[in-house]
């Protein structure tokens, strides 16, 4: 008897482990990872069986055993593939009988994907146990860095063959034909009016060849009523994901004689692993089988679960195949493990950041960002991801949220359309790699009338400073008294915050220039410089400083630059002082050290990076011969102004106020004079009291 055959034209790669594994990070681990040239290290020469697979396909089989086979014209890359009977079996899953032996398969390379429509495909000898000819627990079982994940295959009585097909080959892995009683095949059109009301008509944008889901999932371990949960929520999201016109998820999609096709999950009893970060990095060799696999833990998540609840999940899952349908453009990045390597994809960051957020809002009714993991820095670039630290992945999700609120499914689509236009090369660090896909989304329409980089430095000083209620994302942003105070810096944002120094300073008789050059900036970052240029302990009771115009510019070695100024007295900023450009131009801003005693200067850098930001700050002021008739005395040391930043940048001040004194009177006697009579005025004993500004200034 032969099975219905499997419809594997969809089939394609699935993060099947990603969701529900991300803890709370920061995101910063180490310099991203080393980029991969897609070997694994695996020598098959050991193997029983091993010989080459590239372009014209290949196989390799075991005599009176196993046999895998690629088909020709499918891989781009060429490579050696072994097969062995496993020195070292995995155990069988609870539930489960070996109807096979296991056998360990081995790749020289980490990428070996091939076409969805002409899968690898596993043939295995075997004789069928009682009671498994059509039953669903009939399943090949492949091991994958300790993680078991079952795939429907078929069972061919005139070979005695059970065929099943995968979509690449793993650098190593084993699998064996495994058979479990107690497995259930549940179908959403079993399931009753529940899923009469869910039922949606596909969408002419998407034109999804089904909504409708099947699940296989071990009754002893999971009760109809949680399968028929798992089963909504499938349809559900996978309504919205169709009217929103994405296209049709790259996932297994069986279909049955009578022509009804399902999407299909399974349901596995080994929950706990999923949770857990280093599960992320065997996301990427499990996804490649094609398949959802939900553990039994996760989906009786609540919502109130700090990665959300089990129609979170679902959601989550079924992104990701649909964000593998677009299939976007993408290079290696080695990830190490018992002296394999693995690829870790240049799209994970987008990937995962998408997935957390979309799946989040579509369970809470809200973009929100989800609890885990925690906040990242805005330091890092847009899609950044770290191979040292999987939460860093998942982190990407803040500037979705952001984007949900500001539109939603609809600019997420285009948004991902962009992405696949993107041109990957050989990066030389992570921040390299993610260039290209900056750059992609820089030259096409996400659906706002503005470029992207003009978009996301919109998010970046919204996020960062303004807090609006679309930048309000976390609830503990700007981590000050007061969560969501708006226009103050979220100081947490920025780690490596530069501080202005008198040393980047140069001191004419009108001006006072400041340059500071920001090197290795990646692409769709931001930076941030603070400027303090009045410290109000230093003045004396009711003492004001003469105003400034201050301009403000950057420039950028690639792309282009956008600048934001935000003026602050004492700390509390105001709309009038905040002035920005988003191509880096000269802005002014007025009143700087009179008005505005200290401000940020918040840098983004656009599309092009790594590059380098030059920031010219240039500070005059209007004449003043009435100044050392004024209450400056405090300032009126005229032959140094100090190391301070401040003191340079007010230097400038003091030229001008010396540069009216009367001829036959020396500054120094008129600075003199001026302080004594202060002194007196205010009962100091000690003229240099109004000197702090610039403790340095000789007396």
């Amino acid at each position: 008897m032969r099975m219905p055959a499997a419809n594997l034209g969809l089939a394609w790669t699935l993060v099947a482990l990603g969701l529900a594994c991300s803890s709370a990070g920061n995101g910063q681990g180490g310099n991203g990872g080393t980029p991969g040239d897609g070997t694994s290290g695996v020598d098959v020469a050991s193997y029983a069986s091993s010989g080459p697979v590239g372009t014209t396909g290949g196989s390799v089989e075991l005599e009176g055993g196993p046999s895998l086979t690629i088909p020709a014209w499918t891989l781009s890359t060429e490579a050696e593939v072994g097969l062995r009977p496993s020195g070292n079996a995995p155990s069988m899953p609870s539930g489960w009988s070996k109807v096979s032996g296991w056998f360990d398969v081995g790749a020289t390379r980490s990428d070996l994907a091939v076409d969805p429509s002409a899968p690898v495909e596993i043939r295995v000898p075997i004789t069928p146990p009682a009671g498994s000819m059509d039953h669903p627990g009939l399943q090949l079982l492949v091991a994958i860095r300790g993680i078991i994940v079952p795939i429907d295959g078929t069972y061919e009585e005139t070979t005695g063959m059970f065929v099943a097909e995968l979509l690449s080959v793993p650098p190593v892995f084993s699998f064996s034909v495994g058979f479990n009683p107690n497995i259930v095949r549940l179908r959403s059109t079993d399931s009753g009016p529940l899923f009469a009301i869910l039922a949606k008509k596909v969408s002419a944008l998407g034109g999804w060849p089904t909504l409708d889901w099947q699940i296989d999932y071990d009754s002893q371990k999971l009760t109809d009523d949680e399968a028929k949960s798992v089963l909504a929520w499938g349809s559900l999201a996978a309504g919205i994901y169709s009217d929103a016109g994405f296209k049709a998820p790259l996932l297994y999609n069986a279909m049955e004689t009578n022509g009804m096709q399902f999407w299909h999950v399974n349901l596995i009893a080994t929950g706990s692993h999923y949770k857990q970060p280093e599960d992320t990095k065997s996301a990427d060799a499990a996804r490649k089988l094609g398949r959802i696999n939900l553990a039994v833990d996760d989906v009786r998540q609540p919502t109130t679960n700090s990665y959300g609840g089990g129609f979170s999940i679902v959601a989550h899952e079924l992104f990701h195949s649909v964000f593998e349908a677009y299939q976007v453009p993408r290079t290696c990045f080695n990830y190490t493990e018992n002296g394999v390597q693995w690829c870790y994809e240049s799209t994970t960051g987008f990937n995962e950041g998408l997935a957390t957020a979309v799946a989040y809002q579509l369970e809470q009714g809200q973009a929100v960002p989800r609890p885990s993991p925690a906040a990242t820095t805005l330091e890092l670039p847009h899609g950044w991801f770290d191979t040292a630290n999987s939460a860093a992945a998942y982190q990407n999700q803040d500037f979705y949220v952001y984007l949900l609120r500001m539109s939603g499914l609809d600019t997420i689509r285009q948004y991902v359309e962009a992405l696949a236009l993107a041109t990957v090369g050989t990066p030389a660090s992570v921040a390299e790699s993610l260039e290209p896909y900056a750059t992609a989304l820089e030259t096409a329409s996400i659906g706002f009338p503005a470029t992207f980089h003009e978009f996301y430095a919109t998010y970046v000083a919204d996020r960062a400073y303004i807090r609006t209620s679309a930048g309000y994302v976390w609830t503990d942003e700007p981590d000050a008294e007061f969560a969501g105070k708006a226009n103050m810096l979220a100081r947490s944002l920025f780690p490596s915050a530069y501080d202005l120094k008198g040393s980047d300073c140069t001191v004419s008789e009108t001006d006072a220039v400041c340059t500071v050059t920001l090197k290795d900036v990646p692409p769709l970052s931001a930076r941030v410089l603070l400027a303090d240029w009045v410290d109000k302990n230093q003045m004396p009771t009711g003492m004001q400083q003469a105003a400034l115009k201050a301009k403000f510019k950057a420039e950028t070695s690639k792309g282009q630059v956008s600048i934001f100024v935000f003026g602050e007295n004492y700390g509390e900023s105001a709309d009038e002082a905040r002035i920005g450009s988003y191509d880096g131009s000269e802005v002014e801003l007025k009143d700087v050290a009179q008005k505005w005693t200290n401000g940020k200067v918040l840098l983004v850098q656009g599309g092009g990076g790594p590059a380098t930001i030059t920031v010219t700050m240039t500070y005059s002021t209007s004449d003043l011969s009435e100044a050392c008739q004024a209450a400056q005395d405090w300032m009126c040391r005229c032959k140094s102004a100090g190391p301070q930043y401040g003191c340079m940048v007010y230097k400038v001040t003091i030229n001008q106020i010396c540069a009216n004194i009367p001829p036959e009177q020396s500054c120094d006697e008129t600075c003199g004079n001026m302080a004594i009579s202060y002194a007196e005025a205010y009962g100091a004993e000690d003229p240099s009291t109004w000197n702090y500004m610039c403790p340095n200034a000789p007396l």
